[in-house]
């Protein structure tokens, strides 16, 4: 068990990398649109809409 722990913060910063670069790469494609993140996110769109609403006002 504790030979892994020596590898394992590599594995999980090699995982998560790949992952910003999977989402960035994607995104761009996309054009950064609001509408293909709403449609993909976990959150419902009314609420995004009220949290865009309120980063404006702010």
């Amino acid at each position: 068990m504790m030979a892994a722990a020596r590898p394992l913060p590599y594995g999980v910063f090699l995982s998560l990398s790949s992952a910003f670069v999977y989402l960035v790469q994607v995104l761009i494609v996309n054009d950064f649109t609001v509408t293909y993140m709403m449609s993909n996110s976990n959150s419902s769109p009314a609420h995004l809409l009220l949290y865009y609403h309120h980063l404006r006002r702010s």
